[in-house]
């Protein structure tokens, strides 16, 4: 008997993990970096809801915040295969970082699809127009 498993169990999973490690690096008592997300979908027409959202970094490392604005978050629609990571990912750039702050960035990517710009039959086949705009190429 072949063991079916549903998107929502991945999911489910994937959001435990997250929260788990913000738990694991505050309790360090080493850590004093924020904690931000960075949510994408697609481009219209595919998805109408929204391309990137940024959910602000906070200032105290606050975990609850991370694990709230998680489980916001649904997976569904889109329309074709590619998705914008890519453009969220420019707005990490741009996450209203302080110019003489040191700045290191862990990114850890979620998805289930490639960005635009890898598949042939991709409307967006320069890649995400954000990252294009910005001059960012992805290889």
């Amino acid at each position: 008997m072949r063991r079916v498993i549903c998107k929502s169990t991945y999911i489910e999973k994937v959001r435990d993990t997250t929260q788990s490690l913000c738990e694991s690096l505050v309790a360090t008592g080493e850590w004093s970096g924020r904690f931000g997300l960075d949510a994408f979908r697609n481009h219209p027409p595919q998805d109408s809801t929204y391309i990137a959202r940024q959910y602000h970094f906070d200032s105290d490392s606050d975990v609850l915040t991370v694990k709230v604005n998680l489980a916001n978050l649904q997976a569904d629609g889109g329309g074709d295969g590619p998705e914008t990571q890519c453009d969220a990912f420019t707005r990490v750039l741009n996450a209203g970082w302080k110019d003489e702050a040191t700045k290191v960035v862990i990114l850890i990517l979620i998805t289930d699809s490639p960005p635009h710009g890898i598949e042939d039959e991709d409307r967006f086949p320069g890649g995400c127009p954000l990252m294009a705009k910005l001059g960012i190429t992805f290889e």
